[in-house]
């Protein structure tokens, strides 16, 4: 029996040297494994910064961008606006050009008409001073045949009066 205890008690010695061997591995693995965690955990929370503070600046330029957006649609609502204006500016300006090119095509064409007039106004007045000429030219024609014939007719009567002075005396 007390080699049988003393059996037992080398095999539970060995058992449990075996044991603390086996725990002491165990441990050694789970330690290992620990620090590999650990050191996962740091890397980890080290990613975690690096992406909060990525994900805090990408926040800040989507906020920068939301405001530089915005201030892009006002520009973009405020040049709407003046093109709207510019547009009805222009179509006023257009139909203002249309009504001045019609304007100006009438009195053009009453320039015309009147340089027309004019033109045959001073070929009627040269014609009428020509013939007022000719006019002119036959009074005078006929005022100096006039004055030969009242000059004949002098004579005429003279001589008649003469004639009739000799008859009278005979």
């Amino acid at each position: 029996m007390l080699l049988e205890q003393s059996e037992m008690q080398a095999r539970n010695d060995a058992e449990k040297r075996d044991s603390t061997s086996k725990y002491e591995k165990d441990i050694k693995q789970l330690q290992d494994k620990l620090e590999i965690y650990v050191q996962q955990n740091n890397e980890l929370q080290d990613i975690k910064r690096n992406f909060e503070s990525e994900n805090k600046e990408q926040r800040q330029k989507l906020d920068s961008l939301h405001y530089e957006l915005d201030l892009v649609r006002n520009e973009l609502k405020e040049l709407r606006q003046a093109n709207k204006g510019l547009d009805t500016t222009k179509y006023s300006q257009e139909k203002s050009l249309t009504e001045y090119m019609l304007k100006y095509q009438s009195l053009q064409r009453e320039l015309e008409d009147k340089e027309q007039i004019i033109s045959k106004v001073t070929t009627l007045l040269e014609t009428t001073k020509e013939q007022k000429s000719q006019i002119e030219e036959t009074l005078s024609a006929i005022k100096a045949k006039n004055a030969k014939m009242e000059d004949k007719l002098e004579l005429s009567v003279q001589e008649i009066n003469k004639g009739n002075q000799i008859i009278s005396k005979l």
